[in-house]
């Protein structure tokens, strides 16, 4: 189609070289970039992109250096490949762009993060701005830095959303420490914040992560009483999933085979890595065939389907 363009000027050749770079074929889009007539920011930023992708910051820095013009999305962009993989780097790009947005502020902070400067991470708290505390709390916690989290929380709790609170329900949820998931909701309903299916999924997750099957059970009956959300799709599979862990395969199996939505792959997948992880090889047998029911081209569930099979003829 490109070839049959008459009048192929750089916004047609930017065309191009943007539809080959979000494919991922970096090589065609380099022959490209070089082929152009002339580069306009787009095209730049394509390609700084594209080689940041790739964690070739060398070729994404030089492309940014030779830019006639460059506007904010260069620099988040090249900010971004930076965080992941210089962090000095990164730190003085921040430092020196004369514009910023969220955007540029958690690239920012996914660099200290990663480098594990939680001090300068928690420093960046000053701009006391809500989406960046909210993704601090969620990058933190996601490494594990939880006291770091909760002191970047409790900084902005009073003007904190449910994403804030939930946030930090799903850290401890996950982290196995769900006496504390506990108190932050209880705390959370008392500040007068609503709980939303997030909320739920992340306790009902937790439940499941601390072998808590009798909670979880409990939180799901109640959920649409004490927190005003219909069970949905996501919460059935976490009672499966906790459910399954705590060796209730019975429970779990008639569970997915009632519940008043469609099962789905992740049903089913979710009640196999529990029947395997109990050695429960029948039932294993049969998820592994609805999976594929759904899913043909399922290579995890055709490799156990043919080991069943063959245990099963020995």
């Amino acid at each position: 189609m490109f070839n049959e363009v008459t009048d192929k000027d750089v916004v047609a050749w930017g065309a191009l070289l943007s539809a080959n770079a979000e494919n991922g074929d970096l090589e065609a889009a380099e022959k490209i970039f070089y082929l152009m007539p002339g580069w306009n920011v787009a095209a730049c930023n394509s390609v700084v992109a594209a080689y940041g992708n790739e964690g070739l910051v060398d070729k994404a820095r030089l492309v940014f250096d030779r830019m006639p013009d460059r506007n904010l999305v260069t620099y988040n962009v090249l900010l971004s490949s930076l965080a992941q993989h210089r962090f000095h780097d990164s730190k003085s790009l921040f430092d020196a762009m004369k514009q910023r947005n969220i955007i540029s502020w958690n690239n920012i902070l996914r660099a200290f993060v990663e480098s594990q400067q939680l001090d300068a991470a928690e420093a960046l708290f000053f701009a006391k701005n809500l989406l960046l505390g909210n993704s601090m709390i969620a990058a933190l916690s996601h490494r594990g830095h939880l006291e770091v989290a909760l002191s970047v929380f409790e900084q902005q709790a009073a003007s904190s959303d449910t994403f804030s609170w939930t946030s930090m329900i799903q850290a401890y949820a996950r982290s196995s420490q769900l006496h504390r998931a506990l108190r932050m909701l209880a705390r959370m309903l008392l500040e007068g914040v609503e709980a939303t299916e997030a909320t739920v999924t992340a306790l009902l997750t937790g439940c499941g992560f601390g072998g808590e099957v009798d909670e979880a059970r409990k939180h799901f009956l109640q959920m649409e009483d004490d927190f005003g959300v219909r069970p949905s799709l996501t919460h059935f599979h976490c009672l499966v999933d906790a459910l399954g862990r705590g060796k209730k395969l019975d429970e779990a199996e008639e569970l997915v085979e009632t519940m008043p939505y469609l099962p789905d792959k992740v049903s089913w997948v979710s009640l196999l890595a529990a029947c395997r992880m109990h050695g429960d090889g029948g039932r294993a047998k049969r998820a592994a065939s609805r999976i594929l029911e759904l899913d043909s081209q399922n290579t995890a569930a055709s490799i156990l389907l043919e080991e069943s099979t063959r245990v099963s003829a020995c």
